[in-house]
């Protein structure tokens, strides 16, 4: 079909991949391609799993323990992080961004807790949406969040994503 208007055709991707080209390019009667890739692949990032990371309430409703590994990641991540990085913990469930947050804090460090349904939208872009650590964000470092951060929020400072279950973090955090 659009082999037949005799005009510049530009087809853009962020996630197209290699082996569906050839398929896409038949679909469209398109026979000359000229491809272009960028490799999205940082180098210095380091990928972790760590198996039945979750928060374990052995103080009752008001406090959260972290597991020893995400207390001791937590940790390392602020003892040697540039003094401007910021974290993501990822939660399944709108309350557990609650209990992460409150678990972060009980370790002494500061947090936000996010959801599609929160209301301080404009706070995290303060303190995250920077590409640094504002000054006026009070030093939080670490958005406690469900999947609904990913819709149309740039973080450009993360240094650390910590997902409290082994899932697809998609394009947020970028």
């Amino acid at each position: 079909m659009l082999a037949m208007f005799n005009i510049p055709k530009v087809l853009v991707s962020a996630t197209l991949p290699p082996v569906l080209l050839p398929r896409l390019l038949k679909a469209c009667w398109i026979s000359e391609v000229t491809e272009i890739r960028v490799p999205v692949t940082l180098n210095l990032a380091k990928y972790s799993v760590i198996s039945s990371c979750t928060l374990v309430d052995k103080e009752g409703a008001n406090g959260y323990n972290l597991p020893d590994i995400v207390r001791k990641i937590v940790k390392h991540f602020t003892t040697w992080k540039k003094p401007t990085s910021q974290a993501i913990v990822f939660c399944k469930l709108k309350p557990h961004t609650e209990d992460a947050r409150k678990a972060v804090q009980k370790f002494g460090y500061s947090a936000l807790a996010y959801t599609s349904d929160s209301t301080n939208r404009d706070e995290v872009k303060q303190c995250f949406g920077q590409g640094h650590l504002a000054p006026d964000s009070g030093g939080k470092a670490f958005l406690c969040c469900t999947s609904g951060l990913g819709a149309g929020v740039n973080l450009p400072n993360i240094a650390l994503i910590i997902s409290r279950r082994l899932r697809s973090t998609r394009r947020s955090g970028r």
